[in-house]
């Protein structure tokens, strides 16, 4: 898998941007990246961020993005969050994580025992549907989509769908078109399908024509 920590600095506060503000639905305009060495397990779905700069309303928001379900999460999560309280003292601590896994999401999201009550966020996408993402009409919604559930559709199909509302929204803005693709390349790995997602890249990119119907996907 490829790591998010080993993108660009730029990328990765795109990425953090994105997913707050479309999936968290998180009313901000800049992060600031803050050092994820301080995480417990290896960050190579993670993100960690500042946000709010040196206001009063300052925060530290951590995003997972896990792509199978594992019982020790919880756990995984009050560790860090153990972390940040010592590393960021007085800063308020906001967790969540994105469940992107095929099998049914069956992790809890709180540890509750004598003493001690612990909660944190799941955002579950399979209840997130790509084509509704697609229809936000963004392209932060855009490149997002391939994190939802495709409801059936062939990855390929989707993919192709993304690649396609990308290349019009961005038609006049390559760099921004550029980083969009960069970052489709991340998360499509992260999601396993980094392959359908340069297969599909190299045909647009050659200017082979492209039917998005589902009837041709099916067919294939």
């Amino acid at each position: 898998m490829q790591a998010i920590n080993r993108v660009s600095k730029r990328l990765r506060k795109k990425i953090a941007l994105y997913i707050a503000k479309v999936l968290l639905h998180l009313d901000l305009n800049d992060v600031e990246l803050l050092d994820d060495k301080v995480l417990v397990n290896e960050p190579r779905a993670a993100l960690l961020v500042k946000v709010g700069g040196s206001s009063k309303d300052a925060y530290v928001l951590h995003i997972e993005i896990r792509n199978e379900n594992q019982a020790e999460l919880p756990w995984q999560m009050l560790r860090n969050r153990a972390e940040f309280v010592t590393t960021y003292p007085g800063l308020p601590i906001q967790q969540c994580v994105l469940y992107i896994g095929n099998s049914p999401l069956n992790m809890p999201s709180e540890i509750e025992e004598d003493y001690l009550l612990y909660r944190f966020q799941i955002v579950d996408l399979h209840a997130q549907v790509a084509d509704e993402l697609l229809a936000l009409g963004s392209p932060q919604s855009s490149v997002l989509a391939i994190l939802g559930d495709f409801h059936g559709l062939p990855a390929n199909l989707m993919i192709r769908r993304i690649l396609m509302q990308l290349s019009k929204l961005l038609s006049t803005d390559p760099d921004a078109f550029n980083d969009c693709m960069a970052i489709l390349d991340v998360l499509a790995d992260i999601r396993q399908l980094q392959n359908v997602f340069r297969e599909e890249a190299t045909l647009l990119r050659t200017g082979t024509p492209l039917d998005v119907s589902p009837d041709l996907a099916l067919s294939e």
